[in-house]
């Protein structure tokens, strides 16, 4: 069910941000696993990040008057542990009809050492090389027999 663009200003003025984003739509769509599956978010606790009167702070006050909406947005999809530690639009920015956001996270990512790499792979196939070599069959022939 679409809301007013009334209503949801309305629920905007009391902060009611957890509602209106229960009605998100791409907050649905993931949850259906139709779009970005794997991919993350972080909690949204700022304002509607569309439709401004371009140059201003003010919602859409066009003839269409377009509710607003969180289409802005960050998603991010990682194997190694990673914390999110900031997700927030920048308001004072007015350049276009859309707010920008950023994120702040904390990675941790495989770097890998080549010098240690191939100094402990040498190691390993050398170790290989003598396993191998030690159980090779041994035979043995008597001259008498």
């Amino acid at each position: 069910m679409d809301l007013s663009t009334e209503h949801v200003k309305n629920m905007l003025e009391v902060k009611a941000y957890h509602s209106l984003l229960q009605k998100d739509q791409l907050k649905d769509q993931m949850k259906q696993k139709s779009v970005f599956v794997g991919y993350s978010e972080g909690a949204i606790n700022y304002l509607p990040t569309y439709k401004y009167d371009p140059g201003t702070d003010n919602w859409d006050s066009s003839e269409k008057s377009r509710p607003p909406a969180w289409c802005d947005r960050i998603l991010w999809r990682t194997k190694q542990p990673t914390e999110q530690l900031q997700y927030r639009s920048h308001p004072k920015m007015m350049i276009s009809d859309h707010k920008p956001v950023s994120a702040l996270f904390e990675a941790s990512i495989k770097v890998i050492d080549d010098k240690k790499y191939r100094k402990i792979y040498e190691e390993v196939m050398k170790k290989l090389d003598k396993l191998e070599n030690e159980f090779l069959p041994q035979v043995a022939v008597d001259k008498m027999e």
